[in-house]
């Protein structure tokens, strides 16, 4: 009969995932658990497999990961997804190359698609980074993305909105902090100053 390795809390605390010796994993609510006995080293009944081994399998996790990548998703979170889901570690990682091979996975393509939108909401460079490392994608990765990226009209509009066309001292400060806080660097932030105040120069010319 399979042993009990390891009992892993599932996330929100109300279950626990058992690894068994065999590869398989039991889903059980903690009182369940303490009912049968299921402690580490403990043998457990073939009975007690149909009942609460879910997700052990690698077809199970395919299943699971095809549905989830219906949308856009990085490696990273989608390896997170299988762990929370109950996976084992081996069977995500299993389930992670197979989606690669087929193509399902690409997080190169993802970070386009990311960065697309990330520049329309007007984020900056050091905040998309930052971002896409909380994704769990390779930070290499994310550099060689970001390297030339254009951060388009999106933060002067913000500028602009955030401004109301005043350009006094005060103002300007406020302006540059809140850029900063979107994740644009000093280099950056002066750049786009300097064109919220060409804009406003335009302005008064058109009305003259």
């Amino acid at each position: 009969m399979p042993i009990v390795e390891k009992l892993l809390p599932v996330r929100g605390g109300k279950r626990v995932c058992v690894l068994l010796s065999d590869g398989q994993s039991l889903f059980l609510n903690r009182d369940r658990l303490s009912e049968l006995g299921l402690e580490k080293g403990a043998e457990v009944s073939p009975a007690l497999l149909p009942k609460f081994s879910l997700y052990h399998t690698p077809e199970r996790a395919r299943d699971y990961a095809a549905k989830v990548a219906m949308r856009p998703i990085f490696a990273g979170e989608m390896r997170k997804k299988l762990l929370d889901k109950g996976f084992t570690p081996e069977v995500a990682q299993d389930t992670l190359d197979w989606l690669t091979r087929i193509g399902v996975l690409n997080d190169r393509e993802v970070i386009k698609i990311h960065l697309r939108e990330a520049t329309r909401k007007g984020q900056g460079k050091r905040a998309i980074l930052f971002d896409l490392c909380r994704r769990g994608v390779d930070r290499d990765l994310c550099e060689e993305a970001l390297a030339n990226l254009e951060i388009g009209d999106a933060p002067l509009r913000l500028l602009q909105k955030k401004c109301k066309g005043q350009s006094d001292r005060e103002t300007l400060q406020k302006g540059s902090t809140y850029l900063r806080a979107r994740g644009f660097d000093r280099n950056e932030v002066q750049h786009i100053i300097n064109q919220y105040l060409s804009s406003l120069e335009r302005e008064i010319e058109n009305e003259e």
